[in-house]
């Protein structure tokens, strides 16, 4: 008699209901029973341990970026789609390309979001920090998430990018509208439709700067990158218009993901009294502190890829074409990265997490991402030593699986 086999953890992974508030505890079972498993939530084959997710990141030839946008797309109605198709394609963004073409389109940003460039950026994080403190200081009470972690990350790569200060409220509720449509699945066929057309105006908006730039270029990453991946006088070609249609608004919504970091961040080291404590004791740990808020709840817990041709995965054959999901936030778990992982301590050496990625889609904005971070913690530290959480209330957190953030964080000093 054959044995029966034995079934997998995958048919009871439920990342958008029972495992979303707490994905950890999950993830930490199935690294040591079954570390890659296939999710029929995800339609995809999930990697949780930290050697393996390294390996799918390291090796884009085997491992594709071509289904990043695929996958949300095919949750996408007709009448979404048509919107969509009157703007420009989706088939030449920086997450959705791999090799010379991703290549061409990432080094222009590479150039322009150095260190050099973020250490220009750093007088006006601080202006904006210290003006937003200075607001919330008298009442000696705030909820930071809407009152600051709401409005910094926007303003910041806002002003990186070049956009206009009177435009920064349009274009802010435009990038927040949609950037909905990468959650398609959770909206109803109204709301894609609606979402899709804020995502055409954000593009068409984005691309008018471009072309303004082109006669009249300033310091800014809108002309840097247009000058770069469009160069000489001539009009924007529809191909060109398309490259910065797709790659410029990524900039504006990575806002999502600072807010998150520094959200959860916060509120870890707050919740952790004794964390927050060692910190204004000693702000020679804010780097330390940096690294261990990325590590231990990254606003991104997975991404997409896809093979290119069939290949073995911590003892699974894959064929071509199978879908994968890296866990970032199980890898971050991993007792091979870190000692203690389910414990957050700023005291711990820092890590080489994956919560920025690795390899070819490391991502571009994270020396933006520590100098925000950076800049808050410094601050807070030296303005607000005696910040702690208002009450003993739970602090709820969206529910979403990616940009994990608490929905508020109310505090006193």
């Amino acid at each position: 008699m054959i044995p029966a086999r034995k079934p997998s953890i995958g048919a009871g992974y439920d990342p958008f209901g029972a495992h979303l508030d707490d994905p950890y505890s999950f993830h930490a079972r199935a690294r040591r029973e079954e570390p890659v498993f296939y999710s029929n939530v995800f339609q995809a084959w999930v990697v949780t341990r930290y050697d393996d997710v390294r390996h799918v990141l390291l090796r884009p030839e085997v491992f594709s970026s071509a289904n990043a946008i695929r996958s949300v797309s095919a949750t996408f109605t007709p009448e979404c789609m048509a919107v969509l198709e009157r703007g420009y394609p989706s088939t030449r963004g920086l997450l959705n390309t791999d090799g010379p073409a991703h290549e061409r389109l990432r080094t222009p940003f590479l150039k322009a979001l150095g260190k050099k460039h973020v250490r220009r950026v750093e007088p006006f994080i601080r202006e904006q920090v210290e003006a937003l403190v200075d607001a919330i200081l008298p009442a000696g009470k705030a909820d930071i998430v809407h009152q600051y972690i709401h409005i910094l990350p926007f303003r910041v790569l806002a002003h990186v990018l070049g956009i206009d200060e009177p435009d920064y409220d349009r274009v802010n509720k435009l990038s927040r509208a949609a950037s909905r449509i990468f959650r398609a699945g959770n909206l109803t066929p109204d709301e894609q439709v609606t979402t899709a057309r804020l995502m055409v105006e954000l593009h068409r908006t984005v691309v008018g700067y471009a072309r303004a730039r082109r006669t009249d270029p300033r310091d800014d990453l809108i002309s840097a990158v247009t000058a770069e991946l469009a160069p000489g006088e001539a009009p924007l070609t529809f191909e060109q218009e398309s490259d910065l249609a797709w790659c410029l608004p990524g900039v504006i919504s990575s806002a999502n993901s600072v807010e998150a970091i520094l959200g959860t961040g916060m509120y870890y080291l707050l919740a952790n009294h004794d964390q927050w404590d060692t910190l204004v004791a000693r702000p020679d740990l804010i780097d330390n502190a940096i690294e261990e808020i990325a590590r231990y709840d990254p606003p991104a817990q997975t991404f997409a890829r896809i093979t290119t041709r069939p290949v073995t995965l911590a003892g699974v054959d894959l064929p071509a074409g199978a879908e994968v999901m890296v866990a970032f936030g199980s890898a971050n778990h991993d007792e091979a990265l870190a000692d203690r992982p389910e414990e957050f301590d700023i005291t711990r050496p820092r890590t080489q997490h994956v919560t920025f990625g690795i390899g070819s889609h490391l991502c571009l904005g994270a020396p933006v991402v520590r100098a925000v971070l950076r800049t808050t913690l410094e601050t807070f530290t030296r303005r607000m030593p005696g910040l702690r959480l208002a009450d003993e209330q739970p602090i709820p957190f969206v529910p979403t699986l990616n940009h994990r953030q608490p929905v508020r964080l109310p505090v006193t000093w």
